[in-house]
């Protein structure tokens, strides 16, 4: 009789262990299925990566939300010419050199977005705006530059119309009292450098700068160049590289100016019709405008000629003539 007591309880305990095995067992998979499912779900709701930059400078470019997107468009400058943060006078980024290959993403008014390879960096991209003459062997007049109240006739790559300024406040919304150009004369030439106002802002990459809403931030100068493809013109190569053919016609300017520092802002201006301001040389090396810094004692007295934040003063050219600079290769 014990023998038969002990079966059975031996029996029943068995039973038990086999029941709360399999409990254990479902437990465990319902566990680990609930576990899968929030991993997934927070996998899931992870953000995506942001889009490589185009460029190491894209934040500093303005963009505009009538710019018009060009699928990469392969080009070459057919001129030297500089490449802005903001059409038609913005920062500088960069002068190219004629045979420049660039990558054109955008068009607006009578400048290109470009993309290229930084001249400083080897395999980095620098983007920025350029004026469409830079793409032109044959430059036209544009005809008379008529230019609205509260603007006056400027040059910075070309004739432009802009609005001088002393502080941001004189300008209009969206733009800043930033930019870099010289007063366009009766005569044609380039006259005192002047600062005017500027699309500029760092941004987002893509989203569309802040403009007036008025009127477009950029006033074009007149018709789209025209280029004779049959019989392109010989550049003479010793010219600076921004000669844009015959003088343009005298511009109709605004009366009153304001008041406007003397001589150009920066150390290094394009020639105009050949010839440079007052107190610049050209620079055969750049094909450039340099501001001499040849006067004075020591190095420290000839860098009070300069007016870049980071002033230079370098010897250029077979004379050994010093000259502001951009950088210390500037004329190598």
């Amino acid at each position: 009789m014990k023998t038969l007591v002990r079966g059975s309880t031996a029996l029943a305990l068995l039973m038990f262990i086999v029941s709360c095995s399999g409990l254990l067992k479902k437990k465990g998979e319902e566990d680990a299925g609930l576990e899968a499912s929030v991993e997934s779900e927070v996998a899931d709701a992870e953000p995506e990566p942001a889009p490589a930059a185009l460029a190491k400078n894209e934040g500093d470019v303005a963009r505009f939300p009538d710019e018009t997107k060009l699928d990469g468009v392969a080009a070459t400058l057919q001129r030297a010419y500089n490449v802005r943060e903001a059409p038609p006078a913005g920062v500088v980024i960069v002068g190219l050199p004629k045979g420049t290959a660039v990558t054109q993403i955008a068009q607006r008014d009578g400048s290109f977005l470009v993309i290229f390879d930084d001249p400083k960096g080897p395999g980095t991209k620098l983007m920025g705006w350029v004026h469409r003459n830079a793409f032109s062997a044959v430059i036209q007049d544009a005809g008379p530059l008529v230019c609205p109240t509260g603007e006056i006739a400027l040059f910075g790559d070309s004739p432009f119309c802009g609005k001088l300024c002393s502080e941001d406040k004189d300008c209009p919304a969206g733009q800043a009292c930033k930019g870099q150009a010289s007063k366009l004369l009766a005569n044609g030439k380039a006259g005192d450098g002047v600062t005017v106002c500027t699309v500029f802002h760092p941004h987002d990459a893509g989203a569309p700068a802040a403009v007036d809403a008025g009127k477009p931030a950029v006033v074009d100068a007149g018709a789209p160049a025209v280029v004779d493809a049959s019989a392109p013109a010989v550049v003479d190569a010793g010219k600076p590289a921004v000669d844009a053919g015959p003088a343009p016609t005298p511009a109709v300017v605004d009366a009153g100016p304001a008041p406007t520092p003397a001589g150009p802002a920066t150390d290094v201006v394009a020639a105009t019709s050949g010839k440079c301001p007052a107190g610049f040389v050209l620079v055969a090396k750049t094909n450039k405008c340099h501001r001499s810094c040849a006067t004075g004692t020591t190095q420290p007295d000839r860098l009070k000629n300069c007016r870049n934040k980071n002033p230079l003063c370098i010897k250029c050219d077979k004379d050994e003539k010093k000259v502001c600079a951009e950088s210390q290769d500037q004329c190598r």
